[in-house]
């Protein structure tokens, strides 16, 4: 198991955890639609979170809480969920937003989380997010896209990658646990 998830007919039917073996296809990016609902949980919930679980292992999993988040930027107008699909396998996606900054009527976008599968890291699917991510706030009028590097995977290299796609250093995240 890779941890890509795989669903027939276009997301559609049961779920499946399958291998991605030799060169796969590029991966296609397109904003997800609510007929995609169950396998962004499934993904979240067994894809994501376990991955991300020694960062946020104080932080409990809920499929309402993805399922509100989920629904909240669906409708890509403040916001987006895009997904990457390579054949019939979910192998990322990006979920990003729209605000204003706290002084000013200009809009920026900033990521809101950015996944990719394991076996997929190295290959055009980061980049391909990120080229949507950009596309959705260039398209909208914001100045910039701040992304970024808080799930606690590979930070430096997340960080090498995103600048190589253009990003530039501002600032740091830190973590101060409360319980």
């Amino acid at each position: 198991m890779h941890g890509c998830i795989q669903k027939n007919d276009r997301f559609s039917g049961t779920l499946s955890v399958g291998t991605i073996q030799g060169e796969s296809p590029v991966s296609r990016i397109r904003l997800a639609v609510e007929a995609d609902m169950e396998v962004l949980l499934d993904f979240g919930e067994h894809v994501v979170y376990p991955e991300t679980g020694e960062h946020w292992q104080n932080v409990r999993f809920s499929r309402e809480a993805l399922r509100a988040t989920l629904t909240q930027f669906m409708p890509a107008t403040s916001g987006a969920v895009l997904i990457a699909i390579e054949g019939n396998r979910l192998v990322g996606f990006a979920i990003c937003f729209l605000n204003r900054y706290f002084f000013s009527e200009d809009l920026y976008a900033s990521d809101l989380s950015f996944f990719v599968c394991k076996d997929r890291r190295g290959s055009s699917t980061g980049p391909r997010l990120i080229a949507a991510m950009r596309a959705f706030a260039t398209d909208r009028g914001a100045k910039e896209l701040l992304l970024t590097v808080n799930s606690g995977i590979a930070v430096e290299r997340a960080a090498k990658f995103l600048e190589s796609r253009g990003a530039r250093r501002i600032g740091v995240s830190l973590s101060i646990p409360l319980q």
